[in-house]
């Protein structure tokens, strides 16, 4: 879904990336169930530091248990280093007060994920 919603910045002008707090949340408690290690990066995420994220995921996955949990990891690494920038942007919209539509969202993305369909019968002409 991200990857549609990215694709509508080239398409309507002026438009932000936001990556909205649901799904990163739950991308977080996926890859990372216990609790302290989950505060340690929401802190490091919240201070929108960068280096601080990567060092905690990196010590995370050297400590990984078995292979599901460092895959875990591996794909939360991969999804925020692709929407650190929508996670940036959604520290700074929230500090401004501004609300994201989540309906506009889906709105977007079903348009971008549908294909055209021409008007058909008592349609417009």
């Amino acid at each position: 879904m991200v990857p549609l919603l990215k694709k509508g910045l080239e398409i309507i002008p002026q438009s932000i990336f936001i990556l909205d707090r649901f799904h990163l949340a739950q991308r977080i408690q996926g890859a990372c169930p216990e609790p302290h290690r989950r505060g340690e990066l929401w802190k490091a995420i919240e201070e929108g530091s960068w280096e601080e994220v990567e060092a905690l995921l990196l010590k995370a996955l050297s400590r990984g248990k078995n292979s599901r949990d460092q895959r875990g990891l591996e794909n939360l690494y991969i999804y925020l280093s692709r929407n650190w920038e929508g996670i940036q942007n959604a520290r700074h919209y929230r500090e401004l007060e501004l609300r994201i539509s989540a309906e506009a969202h889906g709105s977007l993305s079903s348009q971008l994920d549908s294909p055209i369909v021409p008007w058909a019968g008592g349609g417009r002409e």
